[in-house]
Formats: C-alpha cells, sequence, structure tokens
C-alpha cells in the first residue's frame, strides 16, 4: 500500500479473509506488553524506540526509493504506528504528527530518511463519552477544541545506523497506574537467551504526591518492578527475523482461516490504511517542517469500512489446516474458485 487510496481500494475490493502483514503485534514480549497493559491503567505515553541495521539491498532497491515504498516512515514506520494504536483506547484514532529527521549517515538516495523522531497524537472518536466536545467535526484544525478528550502521546525514535545495540527494538507504554516495557533483540540474533529479561513491569505505590516532602521517596515506597523473560522458541530464531512474528502471524492467519468468523488478530486492511497514513503524515512533516493534520487523509475511510463490513459476513469454505504443525503451506480459495 503506497498510500490512503490504495487502502481504500483494498477495502472495497477485499474477499472474505485478508490480512496485512504487520508483524510487530505477533512478536512475543510485545503480545505480552499488550495484554499487560490493563494493568497500568489508562495509557497516556508510548514510546517505541528501533535502532538497527540500513536498509538491505532488496529486489528492485524498491525500499530505497521513495516512490516505490512511500519512505521509510511508511515502508518501515507503519509497523509502529500499527502498534502504537494498539496500545491506546478502543476506537483511539491518529490526529496530529509532527516529524523531524532526514538523511545524515546512509545516503542510498536522495531524501531517503535514516533517522526520526516521530511525535503522533491518538484521541478518542467523535461520539466517545470521554469525548465532550462536540464540535469537533465543525473544525478538526482548531487547537483549542478537543481538550476534554483523551489523548494518547506516541513517540517513535529511529535510527537506521544504530546496528551496535543490544536491543532492535524497545517499547514502553506508561498509565497512571505504572509502566510496562518490552524488549526484541539486535537482527541477527538467533538465540533465545533466557537468564535475560525481556519484558518488565512496574506498579506505582498509592501516594498523596501533593503533600509529598522535598526529598525523593525512598526506593521501596514507590512501587515494584518485575522482570521476566518471555520464552522465544529457538527454532523461529533461527529460522528468520522478527523473533518469531512472522511464523505466529501466519498460524493466526490458519486459524482464521479455519473459523472465518472468529475473532482474530490479524491486521486488516483498515488498520494497514491507518498506518500508512500516519506514515504519509510524517514524511510530509519532515519534508514540510510543520505539524499534520492526519485526519485529512483519513477523511471518508469510516463510511468506506462501513460499507464493507456489511458485506463480509459470508462464511468461506477453506481446506482445513494444520494449525500445530511447525510448517505449513497456506493454500486457501474463494468460494467462486471451488
Amino acid at each position: 500500500i503506497l498510500g490512503v487510496d490504495d487502502g481504500r481500494q483494498l477495502v472495497v475490493s477485499a474477499g472474505e479473509l485478508f490480512a496485512v502483514g504487520l508483524e510487530y503485534r505477533h512478536i512475543p514480549p510485545m503480545r505480552k506488553l499488550l495484554q499487560t497493559l490493563p494493568e497500568v491503567g489508562d495509557v497516556k505515553m508510548v514510546t517505541i524506540r528501533e535502532h538497527r541495521f540500513p536498509f538491505l539491498r532488496k529486489v528492485g532497491l524498491w525500499n530505497r526509493d521513495n516512490d516505490k515504498s512511500g519512505g521509510t516512515l511508511v515502508e518501515k514506520g507503519c509497523h509502529f504506528f500499527d502498534f502504537f494504536r494498539l496500545c491506546c483506547p478502543e476506537g483511539a484514532t491518529p490526529t496530529t504528527v509532527y516529524a523531524r529527521g532526514g538523511e545524515a549517515v546512509n545516503h542510498h538516495a536522495p531524501g531517503v530518511v535514516d533517522h526520526a523522531v516521530v511525535v503522533v497524537d491518538f484521541e478518542d472518536p467523535p461520539g466517545d463519552p470521554h469525548n465532550n466536545d462536540k464540535e469537533e467535526e465543525e473544525d478538526h484544525h482548531d487547537d483549542t477544541k478537543n481538550r476534554s478528550s483523551r489523548v494518547v502521546v506516541c513517540t517513535l525514535e529511529l535510527s537506521m545506523f544504530a546496528e551496535a545495540s543490544k536491543h532492535q527494538l524497545e517499547v514502553s507504554a506508561v498509565g497512571a497506574a505504572g509502566k510496562v516495557e518490552a524488549f526484541a533483540p539486535a537482527h541477527g540474533v538467533k538465540h533465545d537467551d533466557i537468564s535475560k529479561p525481556n519484558f518488565r513491569l512496574g506498579l506505582r505505590q498509592p501516594m498523596n504526591w501533593d503533600q509529598a516532602t522535598a526529598a525523593p521517596p525512598e526506593s521501596h515506597t514507590i512501587g515494584a518492578v518485575e522482570e521476566l523473560h518471555v520464552p522465544i522458541d529457538d527454532a523461529l530464531m533461527q529460522a528468520g527475523d522478527h523473533s518469531g512474528a512472522t511464523y505466529y502471524e501466519l498460524l493466526e492467519f490458519a486459524r482464521a482461516c479455519q473459523q472465518p468468523l472468529a475473532p482474530n488478530n490479524l491486521a486488516s486492511v483498515h488498520d494497514a490504511t491507518l498506518s500508512v497514513a500516519v506514515g504519509l503524515a510524517a514524511q510530509t512533516s519532515i519534508r514540510e517542517r510543520r505539524v499534520v493534520d492526519v485526519r485529512d487523509l483519513l477523511r471518508g475511510m469510516e463510511t468506506t469500512a462501513t460499507k464493507t463490513a456489511k458485506t463480509a459476513t459470508k462464511k468461506v469454505d477453506v481446506p482445513l489446516i494444520n494449525v500445530a504443525s511447525s510448517t505449513a503451506t497456506l493454500l486457501t480459495t474463494t468460494s467462486e474458485d471451488q
């Protein structure tokens, strides 16, 4: 998907089951983070840091060409922006994007971003009981509006010339009750070291900070921090990258083929289009040095998605797949094909 219009077209033309490859939601420590979010209360801040190697040489160098990839913050950033939304309250949508970055070290091609900091605001949708602003649709460019809605501030720090790092991916989500963190190893690591924590949960102790003394509180009074290791199958580590995420994503797809009407954790075209819209806004923000209102790109999507949902309830007949198998070939056909 190179643009929001492409995503809208896919929403209309997609078959009964269509999943987009946004695999970060399937990385085992990141899945644990998503499952633990209720313990930290309403999430207020999400931060993702990816320090990694430069773009590799892929077919036709498409990933080093903004015209083919949409830009680094579309091709690479869509995974992060999808994960941001999963950390936010259900129904929250991206509103404003501000990004700084550019081409500093790699020089693959003119204008290909190799480092960036991106700040994205996610807010409750219009009509949400937490959002009392009834005038939002009249002029969403007015910064004095929406002050009563819940806002989650999400920050991405991306460097494409920092492969000498312990973790390639570090994620934290902070709520009023605490903070949860998850880590994924650098690419090239093929062994899961169970002695090293890759997940951390810190819960605050109830305290009246308005009556706190001038001296910092003692460590034992501010809360407990738990560290643990979320296991990743060594066979998956050796088979590919992303800590087994692609395998778990395909496993989820196989289950969805067997039970098309059951809930699943696959990324839909709608999910992907939202993440691409944020990436395009971030690219524009860097290029034009301004805050970009991503809702301008998303206008009309809700109507399209609603129309599609009404026609996407018919069950599909697909061959059964052994989802327990460590290697499975997914051969699916549409009803018309059969």
